[in-house]
């Protein structure tokens, strides 16, 4: 068996096209291939120490106190000629347990994921809200990732985004963009937020909305003028508008379908699924806030919404089901 060392691991997941590596002291390394977790034989099991001396290296000082304190971390780092990778680290039963993503060094083009051309829609809105779904592991990143760098290459635009971690990185084409990692370059989401505006900026990305705060601050920003596109961790469009409201008190909730309404622009929801080849493949559903879906939101009919995208395939909408048979 091979002795535990990155650079192996690293090229051993390359070769396999896996997209994520699993190390978990005393446990055997698995890697997740085409949807899969499975075990790596040729590999020693981890040790306390053989793990802390492979991660620890690429942990910022503040990261360690992070991980102390919270006891768990989410971070990113880049092994020169073999790639990025954003990991999280945390406890199970006491013991040591990473999981790493592979990240490709180059942004995918946004016509290669799978979505034909409906998604070029998103790069025309200057302004609103734009959310893109999915559970765990969907693809949610790569497609926000992929839209930004379509519009880095189209626009002449200030684009700051604020991730947890960091994971791809952009280069300055058509737009300028500042890339900003929570715990180095600022402190928190709503923090940054907060200031953001007054760095005038043309279009915001958040990496994920991930509680009240963040989403009635996305939303406000959404309102003054500039365009937000963020993640969020729901399964569909109507499930997505429908959790948002949730996130509220009853008393607010008029208000936040208000601004939905007027600030919402589209959904993208997205998940994968294995064809009768077991080849993996993309699913999805795209939403575009058209008055009609304005009013439904306006009046909280939020059912309703789906029949309007069944119906709206010409302004480029569309239901996971027909996306199936394209």
């Amino acid at each position: 068996m091979e002795k535990l060392n990155l650079e192996n691991i690293f090229e051993e997941s390359f070769k396999l096209n896996a997209s994520d590596i699993h190390l978990t002291e005393g446990e055997k390394i698995i890697f997740r291939i085409n949807g899969e977790l499975l075990i790596q034989e040729k590999f020693c099991i981890p040790k306390k120490d053989e793990l802390q001396n492979l991660i620890f290296p690429f942990l910022l000082l503040e990261e360690i106190e992070k991980l102390n304190l919270e006891k768990e971390l989410d971070f990113s780092f880049e092994k020169k000629d073999l790639g990025r990778y954003r990991g999280n680290l945390s406890f199970s039963m006491g013991r040591i347990c990473i999981v790493l993503r592979v990240i490709s060094k180059d942004i995918p083009k946004l016509e290669t994921l799978g979505f034909g051309t409906r998604i070029n829609l998103f790069t025309k809105f200057t302004k609103g809200l734009i959310l893109i779904t999915g559970g765990t592991g969907q693809g949610k990143s790569t497609t926000l990732a992929s839209l930004i760098d379509k519009i880095n290459g189209e626009k002449s635009l200030n684009i700051i985004t604020l991730e947890d971690p960091i994971e791809y990185i952009f280069k300055n084409k058509q737009s300028l963009i500042k890339q900003r990692e929570v715990g180095k370059d600022i402190k928190s989401f709503k923090d940054s937020l907060k200031s953001i505006l007054r760095q005038d900026p043309d279009v915001i990305a958040v990496t994920e909305l991930r509680d009240r705060e963040t989403i009635e601050l996305a939303l406000l920003a959404s309102e003054t003028g500039h365009l937000v596109i963020s993640t969020i961790h729901t399964n569909g469009a109507v499930e997505t508008i429908e959790r948002i409201a949730g996130e509220f008190p009853q008393d607010k909730r008029e208000g936040i379908y208000n601004l939905l309404a007027f600030n919402l622009k589209g959904i993208i929801s997205q998940e994968f699924y294995k064809d009768i080849t077991g080849e993996r493949k993309l699913m999805y559903e795209i939403l575009i806030v058209n008055n009609a879906v304005k009013n439904m939101i306006k009046s909280k009919n939020i059912i309703q919404i789906y029949s309007l995208m069944e119906n709206g395939t010409k302004e480029g909408m569309i239901t996971k089901e027909k996306s199936l048979n394209i």
